[in-house]
């Protein structure tokens, strides 16, 4: 799923746009025992507890494709009988109806799911009658093409809320507030199917994670099968480690600073498409191409890549700055605006080898002193 399509969903989330006609839930306790279920028609609820459901389930939408958010394709493998896909595809026909296969998945996740405190499965199914688009991209209302239906599982940690003090009107005093369990914001959830080209992909769906350092890949992997991308912060340094690992003594600064500027071109190219741009070792090779690197060098890069990233996608913008570019020593970090970075090189001046800056033509300020 694209940006577009999360926001087109994103705009359901309203009691006047919702596509969705029922919830179910399971509050959990801190040793894992389930302390209540429930499952009715969203509208059968009081006004504000609509409005409050619908907000915490918007938020498992919210944040970045590839930090936050992650699209998850299901193998073929993983398709089987018995498996999380066909739980999900028959929660998603019986549209939260079944007691028994909520309390099976119910059961799944309690076991699954590493959290120190007390929490709520809440569960979502909306039937989204997809309006067709007209060639210059407008929305036409009365020209719908499908029925997009999908489950949408957030799971919330509940929390103690604060004690304070609180103002009593009846009699006019302060005196401490009761405190009493809160549902937070959601920790972790799942959308199936997912909405892939404005329409239902039932070999994928969509992650959401509120730390992106944490996707929760043994869960994910384990109980649905389907293989997590590293985490944002990590495919930075995880690029950086098959280059070092495979390129070896022909990495220099020259080809660095040239795969930067190949990445940031290719960034600059795909500016204008809203999809997140994945790059591949086949891609990466390409982008080496014109740096010096040798052929046996990239063979290796090619070999090493796949084992350094668990084979998962690693995202255009998570590896590229289009802000700086970065040359640090134990000593000195240099920044400079990536798009000028063919201002910076390295050289060996008077035997020993320097970074040096090419400033012609530009102005030098130290502590706020012009001094060229």
């Amino acid at each position: 799923m694209n940006k577009s399509e999360i926001s087109e969903l994103k705009k359901l989330y309203k009691p006047e746009t919702s596509a969705i006609s029922r919830i179910a839930g399971c509050y959990v306790d801190g040793e894992k025992n389930k302390k209540s279920v429930f499952g009715e028609a969203l509208f059968s609820l009081d006004e504000e507890d609509v409005f409050k459901y619908l907000e915490i389930l918007k938020k498992a939408l919210s944040g970045s494709i590839g930090r936050n958010i992650a699209n998850l394709e299901f193998p073929i493998a993983s398709e089987g009988d018995g498996s999380m896909h066909e739980r999900l595809m028959h929660l998603k026909e019986h549209e939260l109806k079944d007691d028994a296969l909520l309390d099976d998945f119910y059961d799944i996740i309690i076991n699954n799911f590493e959290f120190s405190g007390n929490y709520l499965i809440l569960l979502a199914f909306a039937a989204y009658d997809v309006p067709g688009k007209a060639k210059d991209g407008m929305t036409m209302e009365d020209a719908s093409e499908d029925v997009y239906k999908y489950i949408q599982c957030v799971i919330c940690p509940v929390e103690l809320s604060k004690g304070a003090l609180s103002y009593n009107e009846e009699n006019g005093e302060f005196s401490h507030r009761i405190r009493d369990w809160v549902v937070n914001m959601p920790e972790f959830a799942l959308l199936f199917p997912a909405f892939n080209d404005r329409s239902t992909d039932l070999h994928a769906m969509l992650m959401y994670s509120k730390n992106p350092k944490n996707l929760r890949s043994d869960m994910v992997e384990n109980v649905f099968g389907c293989i997590t991308p590293l985490p944002a912060h990590e495919q930075k340094n995880s690029f950086a480690a098959v280059l070092e690992t495979a390129v070896g003594d022909e990495l220099n600064f020259d080809a660095v600073r040239d795969i930067n500027d190949n990445l940031l071109q290719m960034k600059e190219e795909m500016a204008q498409n809203k999809a997140v741009v994945e790059v591949d070792a086949a891609d990466f090779r390409y982008l080496m191409s014109d740096t010096g690197i040798s052929e046996e060098k990239m063979n290796s890069f090619m070999s090493a890549y796949g084992e350094l990233t668990r084979e998962s996608p690693i995202l255009l913008d998570n590896i590229v700055s289009k802000k700086t570019f970065e040359v640090k020593t134990d000593s000195v970090t240099v920044k400079v605006d990536a798009d000028k970075a063919h201002l910076v090189s390295e050289q060996v001046v008077d035997g020993k080898k320097c970074i040096v800056i090419d400033i012609d033509g530009e102005n030098v300020t130290v502590n706020g002193v012009v001094i060229s």
